[in-house]
């Protein structure tokens, strides 16, 4: 018994090749695209461990991966992209603000963004820039200020697109009103935890009736 599970392991693993797979991309609001599976970092340690997790999935074909920085493993992630030898350009970096930057106003905003970028380390050769960066929750009286700041920051080339990480229900629709009030272009990404089946139905249906790409997380963000 032992043997033949061997030898059905050693099978699979010869006639599967996940790096070889096309992966699907979306296009987004703004022209740029999004490869369709991303990594998540959440809980990945900023340690050499973390490092080796993110190689692994590199090689294993990934190369959009989702982190924030409330993970602080943004940094593991940014050595990980290095040591691989792959072109900046191949991946798609994620981030998130957190709520206490938010809190501060638009210069702690920008500010956090700045430590993300420092902490990734892309260099200056055309790499320095964050392709996705989410407001990673709503702060009440605060998420339309850092929304704006990082918009701000977005025609300013520092990050390429823009969106909202758990904005639940109405809640998120009412966040979209308000910055389309203002005249602020529409989020291109709205990142939701699939957990209530009506609550995913509501702000789906809303987002992409705005033309937003959903993605979800099946677990906490």
């Amino acid at each position: 018994e032992r043997k033949r599970r061997e030898t059905m392991q050693n099978r699979t693993a010869a006639t599967i090749d996940i790096s070889s797979a096309e992966e699907p991309v979306l296009k987004l609001n703004n022209g740029h695209t999004m490869p369709q599976l991303a990594f998540g970092l959440y809980k990945v340690p900023p340690t050499e461990e973390g490092e080796s997790i993110v190689l692994n999935a590199i090689a294993a074909g990934y190369r959009h991966f989702d982190t924030a920085s409330y993970y602080e493993n943004e940094k593991v992630l940014g050595q990980a992209l290095k040591k691989s030898g792959i072109p900046r350009n191949e991946f798609f970096i994620c981030s998130k603000v957190w709520n206490d930057a938010q809190r501060k106003g638009r210069e702690a905003v920008r500010g956090s963004v700045e430590k993300s970028l420092a902490a990734f380390d892309f260099g200056d050769d055309g790499g320095c820039y964050i392709d996705l960066l989410l407001v990673h929750w709503p702060v009440p009286g605060y998420h339309v200020e850092t929304y704006k700041e990082l918009e701000l920051m977005c025609k300013e080339g520092t990050i390429r697109s823009i969106g909202l990480s758990n904005y639940k229900e109405k809640l998120g629709g009412f966040v979209l009103v308000a910055l389309y009030s203002a005249g602020k272009d529409w989020s291109v990404v709205e990142l939701l935890i699939l957990t209530s089946f009506f609550v995913i139905f509501y702000f789906v249906l809303h987002s992409t009736t705005h033309f937003c790409a959903v993605l979800g997380g099946s677990k906490g963000l």
